[in-house]
């Protein structure tokens, strides 16, 4: 216990430690290096719509310009003045009345252009395009992305099989495929994330030493860290309950005994085993965050500290105006609500921007009667103990949607894709507890035994 209590401590110090050191890193690449693919992302991002519909009307087809031209704009203004300040107070290109795709091309362009501080946030993203602006553009930069996406999680999927999780490898793979993760991955705003769930996934597997829980809920630990370095804030719970759900069907299950029925110890153990894995990923990404403000504010001043409050407290309950730049009309917290669950299931339904709510609730209803119908249809006499599990972290999604119901209800198009873990939960479940993963032998015994009993 004393060891734990001084490793968790000593491990997220020396991993700040170094994101902070390899954005500084970054920072001291000579601008010459980066000017001409940094000209060309500017470019493209000025003749880019800033929120593009890449099929159709396809919400899931929806790329954040944005976000990524955000991220390159602060890339590129890493290493103005000293090194440390401009990773911590994270400049960007941004005249009042302008969007900031044109105001990163007039900067690029040589003109003087006023910038805009972003230092709530870690920005890792800038810190790998700056490195990569060295080598290629922003376009590159996402083909190389989803490229590296695609192999990391068909990695995963072929360890899964490899391990005798063939099911759960098909089932992976059926989620990634519904939230558009190939698609999420050419986007470098939401990429991160799907880079960071195959390597936790692997890493969970094929080390040694995860078949100790405390292993397992450091690396969460250290996963929530990297989440909070990378991620934007777009589907961030992503990186510990997809993970988490793997590692506990294929390790966490075959090493523990959980009785079926009572408040058995080793019901309670398993619960304890979700909320100590939870509370670490969590320590890990708010104590990310916790190391970044106070940085930001010892520079920058009570300012940073005022300018982050604002923004948490906006994302958590701000007003949501019903026309984009509107500041008189505005949704009511019912509209807001109702809006959440339609919005992100819509996506999830490769719904357009038009889908309405009896659409979604139609098509939920289908979905459920389906699903029902086969679960009944083949479902064992004896259900599989730890359901309650599952079933919490597959719920996971909705609260993070009512919690940062502003930002959930906003950015919609992209929060919707944390629903991978209820898609992976719910059709695990179903596989888990029906006939088909019984063992062969088992099934046909059974059969033969019911045909006899008929005649």
């Amino acid at each position: 216990m004393k060891k734990t209590l001084i490793l968790y401590p000593f491990i997220f110090i020396i991993i700040a430690l170094s994101c902070l050191g390899f954005l500084m890193l970054t920072a001291l690449i000579p601008r010459e290096a980066i000017c001409d693919n940094a000209k060309q992302s500017a470019k493209y991002f000025q003749e880019a719509p800033l929120f593009e519909y890449c099929a159709g009307e396809l919400e899931n087809f929806r790329r954040d310009n944005y976000a990524d031209c955000i991220s390159t704009s602060i890339a590129y203004h890493f290493g103005e003045g000293n090194v440390y300040g401009s990773v911590i107070s994270a400049e960007f290109a941004h005249e009042s009345k302008e969007n900031v795709n044109e105001s990163f091309y007039r900067k690029i362009q040589g003109e003087e252009v006023e910038t805009e501080q972003y230092s709530r946030y870690w920005h890792g993203s800038a810190g790998v395009i700056r490195l990569l602006l060295t080598v290629m553009d922003i376009q590159t930069m996402r083909y190389v992305m989803t490229a590296m996406g695609i192999i990391l999680n068909a990695g995963l999927v072929i360890v899964l099989i490899r391990k005798g999780q063939k099911v759960l490898g098909i089932i992976y793979s059926i989620a990634f495929l519904l939230v558009n993760g190939v698609f999420a991955l050419g986007c470098l705003e939401y990429g991160f994330i799907f880079l960071l769930i195959p390597l936790t996934g692997l890493f969970l597997l094929m080390s040694p030493w995860m078949k100790k829980e405390q292993n397992a809920q450091l690396t969460f630990m250290v996963t929530g860290m990297l989440t909070a370095f990378f991620d934007f804030l777009t589907t961030e719970t992503l990186t510990f309950t997809v993970p988490f759900v793997i590692y506990y069907i294929v390790v966490y299950r075959a090493n523990v005994s959980v009785k079926e029925a009572g408040i058995s110890k080793e019901k309670q153990k398993t619960w304890l085993f979700l909320l100590k894995s939870g509370l670490s990923w969590f320590a890990g990404y708010a104590g990310m965050f916790a190391c970044k403000w106070f940085l930001a504010v010892s520079l920058l001043g009570k300012e940073a500290w005022i300018t982050t409050f604002e923004s948490v407290k906006e994302r958590i309950g701000g007003e949501v105006s019903t026309v984009a730049d509107s500041v008189n009309e505005t949704v009511t917290f019912t509209e807001r609500i109702q809006g959440i669950f339609v919005r992100n299931l819509g996506c999830l339904y490769w719904g357009s921007n038009n889908m309405k709510i009896t659409t979604v609730l139609v098509v939920t209803f289908i979905i459920l009667m389906l699903l029902s119908v086969f679960w009944y249809m083949a479902r064992t006499n004896s259900p599989k103990a730890g359901l309650g599990v599952l079933i919490a972290v597959s719920i996971i999604p909705y609260i993070r949607f009512l919690f940062l119901s502003n930002h959930s209800y906003i950015h919609y198009f992209f929060t919707y894709r944390a629903q991978m873990v209820t898609v992976l939960v719910i059709l695990y479940i179903i596989y888990d507890n029906s006939v088909l993963s019984e063992p062969v032998k088992k099934r046909n015994k059974e059969g033969i035994s019911c045909r006899k009993k008929a005649k």
